[in-house]
């Protein structure tokens, strides 16, 4: 990024460099608001990079449903015969304007 200055968005892999992102784009020079940072899979270190202006958007892809709906197809195909079931746990968007509410609920589901 230091070599190319002219880059505006920064596309983060789940959840990884959003653990550093703000030690990344330091490096090179760059503060939060000079960069977009996008990314996927809500987690704390995405939130404090939200927070801290690393990251602009996140997608939350629900991981809670995409796993709780997973058992729940399980144990109705075995206990009732059910066929498989296509379930969409939707998906959102985090950013600093729904990144608190989202985090409430983000860390009652990780105490779980």
């Amino acid at each position: 990024m230091s070599a190319n200055p002219e880059i505006k968005l920064g596309h983060h892999r789940p959840r990884q460099p959003d653990r550093n992102s703000a030690s990344l784009f330091e490096a090179a020079g760059l503060g939060p608001d000079d960069v977009f940072g996008a990314g996927f899979d809500l987690s704390g270190a995405t939130v404090e990079a939200i927070r801290g202006g690393w990251t602009d958007l996140v997608i939350d892809q629900q991981q809670f449903l995409q796993g709780y709906m997973a058992i729940l197809q399980l144990c109705l195909s075995h206990n009732y015969a059910f066929a498989g079931l296509h379930i969409d746990t939707g998906s959102g968007f985090a950013h600093k304007d729904n990144v608190e509410i989202l985090a409430r609920s983000w860390s009652s589901r990780s105490a779980s």
